[in-house]
């Protein structure tokens, strides 16, 4: 709660501020039915089988390649969970021997080299 006296006030009047942290602005948007989160972007109608059946049907179309085909026995599989931690998915890749992290460097860029350089001379006939 902020208090704004008359003097320093626009119009003259003394004024009380409610700020987004007060609880009587909290229980105000609590009655007005109004939330502090976030809407989604995307409403997830989706169960969580059809959200997976979902994700592979995508990988399935961009890469083509069915994620849910065993690569050895051509046997079908599911997804149990996901993994999103960037800590457990290093730690498994490195047990894997699959973690390999790579600084490239720039590519080289010779400042001599005009563009005319790179310009065929084309010869009209």
């Amino acid at each position: 709660m902020i208090y704004v006296p008359a003097e320093d006030s626009a119009d003259g009047v003394a004024k009380v501020v409610y700020t987004s942290k007060d609880r009587k602005s909290r229980g105000m948007r609590k009655k007005a039915c109004t939330d502090d989160t976030i809407p989604a972007v995307m409403p997830n109608d989706l169960s969580s089988k059809e959200s997976r059946q979902n994700w592979a049907r995508l990988i399935q179309k961009i890469y083509e390649v069915d994620p849910l085909v065993c690569p050895k026995c051509q046997g079908s599989m599911k997804i149990i969970s996901f993994i999103e931690e960037h800590g457990v998915i290093e730690k498994i890749l490195r047990h894997l021997d699959l973690w390999d992290v790579r600084n490239h460097d720039p590519p080289h860029h010779d400042p001599t080299q005009k563009v005319s350089d790179y310009i065929l001379d084309l010869v009209c006939a």
